[in-house]
């Protein structure tokens, strides 16, 4: 089974590349044009809910970007110290399968799945795909979603979810991909160990592992000639968008860490796999009781 990923390069990115090729064979690995800064910031649109929302989105970068305990802080420490060596492991992968492009809704992204007769494409952040590459390989598009959809869908949700005092919350999807941002069938859920010490940005960096073990799962049933359609998740309990993370959930999110209210919240690592279940529907009642 030929496999192509889309990820990006900070180290998280580049350990999950690294951890699928050792594993899978993997034909291409996409990585989309990252915008600069002032870029990003247009592509935000950070006016279109108001100048006060605007301000309190300016406040949240000048707070990341001076106090040491902040969330970005605090996320690129963990890179540095988790995933460092995946770099060099990373730069060791065949540069011929390294391919940066413009973007993945291009007609060339398109021509290099069909010409290189990808059978899956496997994303891991990237960008926000189009109906023609999602429906370029052989067989299936598939997306890992670090938010425990669809309690929480959207960006920086395991985030939203500890600052919502809901640490229980977080954890990943792998879902297959369809043009509905995060609203594809779920194949899989993974929850992360939650013990006393941890945080946000610990939880969130438990999900990369957790993505790579719900990738193999799924992978391996491919490969197998399974079949997996997943369940169909229906319109998500909350989707917050990257406006929606200022200033206030920044305050929130350390006074909820400073608490250590996360004693409350201890649980094992859980996996939950869906991988058929054709007619039937996503058990919220269910999903509640295993995050409870």
């Amino acid at each position: 089974m030929r496999v192509a990923l889309v990820t990006n390069k900070l180290p998280h990115h580049k350990y999950w590349a690294y951890m699928l090729w050792k594993k899978f064979d993997v034909k291409l690995i996409l990585h989309p044009k990252n915008n600069n800064f002032i870029e990003r910031i247009k592509s935000k649109r950070l006016l279109r809910k108001g100048y006060r929302k605007f301000v309190a989105k300016i406040l949240s970068f000048v707070f990341n970007s001076l106090y040491p305990s902040s969330l970005q802080n605090s996320l690129n420490r963990a890179e540095k110290f988790l995933f460092t060596d995946y770099i060099d492991r990373y730069n060791e992968m065949p540069e011929k399968i390294k391919k940066d492009v413009s973007t993945v809704n291009c007609q060339s992204s398109v021509e290099l799945i069909k010409d290189n007769k990808i059978d899956v494409i496997c994303f891991l952040g990237g960008e926000i795909a189009k109906k023609d590459f999602i429906d370029s390989p052989r067989k299936i598009s598939l997306n890992y979603h670090s938010g425990f959809s669809p309690f929480y869908n959207g960006s920086k949700t395991i985030f939203h979810s500890v600052s919502d005092s809901k640490p229980n919350y977080s954890g990943g999807t792998l879902m297959a991909i369809n043009e509905k941002i995060d609203g594809g069938n779920i194949l899989a859920h993974y929850l992360p160990s939650i013990n006393e010490k941890d945080t946000a940005t610990s939880l969130f960096m438990k999900g990369i592992v957790g993505s790579v073990k719900l990738y193999y799962l799924i992978l391996t049933s491919i490969i197998k000639n399974k079949q997996v359609l997943g369940l169909p998740q229906g319109k998500p309990l909350k989707y917050v968008t990257n406006l929606d993370w200022n200033i206030s959930k920044d305050i929130q999110l350390y006074k909820f860490e400073s608490s250590r209210s996360i004693i409350n919240f201890t649980r094992k690592e859980k996996i939950i796999f869906y991988p058929l279940n054709k007619g039937k529907t996503l058990d919220l009642n269910y999903l509640e009781k295993l995050v409870s």
